[in-house]
């Protein structure tokens, strides 16, 4: 009985003894687990310490590992930047790559922008250009160190002739104009120059347009600056951030200085023709001729030009700004009335007539619209040209007009 007893207990002893000891296991197990935890928290330069507040250890050790590869915390960030500016040319878009690029080109420091000059090099040899980002590039340059742009592109001739000099020129004028100005006077000039100084002209315009301005009109400032170009440049400024009033008075300080440089208002002058000529101007382009007659830069072709430009081509809406402008300063007459009046008669022949009729005999144009229309109806209807020339209140412009028609009224 004993014996049978001992042969089932002890298998249940051994049982019991190894669950026991597997239970005891596990929960020392978990002691062990949960003290580690805090022991490896406490202790320094494990992974958990990384993660306890205000520890330095992981950066500390990291920054001391990139120092013995020699990579240093600058450099990294400098190679970070440049493989964005590679990855943002790479990008398809236009609406997303521009403002990309603006904003790493802006975080930019001068010492990645050498590097940069020549990822827009290699992508251009391979027939991938970008002039957006290539203005947005060299405009910040000069800004950023316009000297050591300056010193890049004396090595690489073939970019400073193009738009990549004026850029730079604007972009360190425009921070800092005087520097600028003393490397361009400190070196000697050559054909190639002419667009850094007018990029310079230009950034300093758009710095301080009067000072700017000053430095044009003394008479000790280099030919290339006092160029039809210059003028241009500075004539779309003041247009674009003054407005037709400003533009108005800075054509005052050209007119009233005491040594005019003639070419250089001519071309400041043929600027803004182009610039009221764009659009449905009519009125702001006659208000903006009207202030420059009497002018030397201001001549009759050009008069002409602009009205045709402004009237599109329409002979009757020409009319109307001819004589909204008023006649020259000097002869008095009216600017290319006759040869507008024959056009719009060429076109309706009875056209002008009604516009006659509708103007006062007094008013000033009269006389010479009514010799132009007189003189236009000659070859179509002779009887009324004679009219229309009776109508003249100028005994002498009667005259001469009747002169011209009667023969045509006779020969019929």
């Amino acid at each position: 009985m004993v014996a049978a007893m001992k042969r089932y207990l002890v298998p249940v002893v051994w049982i019991f003894c190894l669950s026991l000891a597997f239970w005891l296991g596990r929960l020392t197990k978990g002691d062990d687990s949960e003290s580690g935890v805090t022991e490896k928290a406490a202790r320094p330069g494990t992974p958990a310490e990384d993660a306890a507040p205000g520890s330095a250890g992981k950066a500390s050790r990291a920054a001391s590992s990139k120092e013995k590869d020699g990579i240093s915390e600058e450099a990294e960030a400098r190679a970070r930047l440049i493989a964005e500016l590679r990855s943002t040319l790479k990008d398809p878009s236009t609406i997303t790559r521009l403002p990309r690029w603006l904003h790493s080109i802006e975080a930019a420091s001068p010492a990645e922008m050498e590097a940069t000059a020549e990822m827009l090099a290699e992508a251009s040899r391979r027939g991938r250009q970008f002039p957006e980002e290539a203005r947005i590039f060299w405009n910040s340059w000069g800004a950023k160190d316009g000297s050591a742009a300056m010193a890049y592109l004396e090595k690489n001739p073939q970019l400073k002739t193009g738009d990549s000099g004026y850029q730079v020129a604007q972009g360190w004028a425009a921070k800092d104009p005087h520097a600028a100005m003393e490397w361009i006077r400190g070196r000697p000039a050559t054909e190639g120059d002419k667009n850094i100084v007018r990029g310079a002209m230009k950034g300093w315009a758009e710095r301080d347009f009067s000072a700017a301005t000053a430095y044009v009109l003394n008479s000790e400032a280099e030919a290339a600056v006092r160029s039809p170009d210059v003028a241009s440049e500075m004539a779309w400024t003041i247009w674009y951030s003054g407005g037709e009033d400003a533009t108005a008075r800075w054509f005052d300080t050209l007119r009233n200085h005491p040594d005019p440089d003639l070419a250089f208002a001519k071309g400041a002058f043929n600027t803004m023709l182009e610039a009221y000529g764009r659009g449905d101007q009519q009125e702001a382009s006659v208000n903006f001729l009207r202030t420059q007659l009497g002018n030397p830069w201001c001549d009759t072709d050009a008069v002409a030009r602009l009205l045709f430009r402004v009237s599109k081509g329409e002979p009757e809406k020409m009319v109307g700004a001819i004589v909204s402008l008023g006649p020259d300063p000097e002869s008095g007459r009216y600017y290319e009335i006759e040869s507008a009046i024959a056009r719009w008669s060429s076109q309706d022949a009875n056209g002008p007539g009604l516009w006659l009729k509708s103007l006062q005999r007094n008013a000033p144009a009269y006389d010479e619209a009514a010799a132009a229309y007189a003189e236009s109806l000659t070859s179509v209807d002779s009887a009324a040209a004679v009219q229309w020339a009776g109508t003249i209140k100028n005994e002498e412009l009667r005259r001469q007009t009747l002169s011209r028609v009667q023969p045509s009224a006779e020969s019929q």
